[in-house]
């Protein structure tokens, strides 16, 4: 998380990444520093219970079967406006915009619940065999569905962060 720009963009954009990062406080601190006095950040990222009814359920899932270690893995990070904003000015910025909000997002196909589990929480299976696995997801689906399944699709119970942050000085 080393970066050697200092004074050099006007923005940075970014859509759908700070989530995946776990050096917020330093990774922030690098992108204020490559900013010119000025200069914004403008990002959309999972917010605070994004997902929520798809991982608690698959972790419910994983606990059933004693698999308590891989349920509790943090895999992503999904902060509130306030604890993001406060991580932002901790960084230098000014915080000019922030809206959290929900967006249903659709997941292609018959299995489109399956393949997002697959793709995106695939840490949670470490050492778990592919029946087993299969059995876990299957669970979790049919769990979700009355909430995530409409008219035939599968949704993504996502919540969003929107923010635009300045570097003043």
């Amino acid at each position: 998380l080393s970066m050697d720009y200092r004074n050099k963009f006007d923005k940075v954009f970014s859509n759908a990444v700070f989530h995946w990062i776990f050096e917020q406080e330093k990774f922030l601190k690098n992108i204020y520093n490559s900013l010119k006095p000025g200069g914004k950040l403008i990002f959309e990222m999972g917010g605070k219970n994004n997902t929520a009814a798809i991982l608690h359920n698959l972790q419910k899932a994983l606990i059933k079967r004693g698999f308590d270690k891989n349920a509790k893995k943090q895999i992503m990070f999904f902060p509130s406006v306030g604890e993001y904003s406060t991580l932002l000015e901790k960084s230098g910025f000014t915080v000019r915009y922030a809206l959290y909000f929900d967006r249903d997002t659709v997941l292609s196909g018959n299995d489109g619940l399956k393949n997002f589990i697959n793709m995106f929480h695939n840490p949670y299976f470490e050492g778990i065999d592919d029946e087993l696995r299969n059995e876990i997801i299957q669970e979790t689906e049919n769990n979700v569905k009355p909430v995530l399944f409409r008219d035939g699709i599968w949704y993504a119970d996502y919540k969003r962060l929107r923010i635009i942050a300045e570097k003043i000085l």
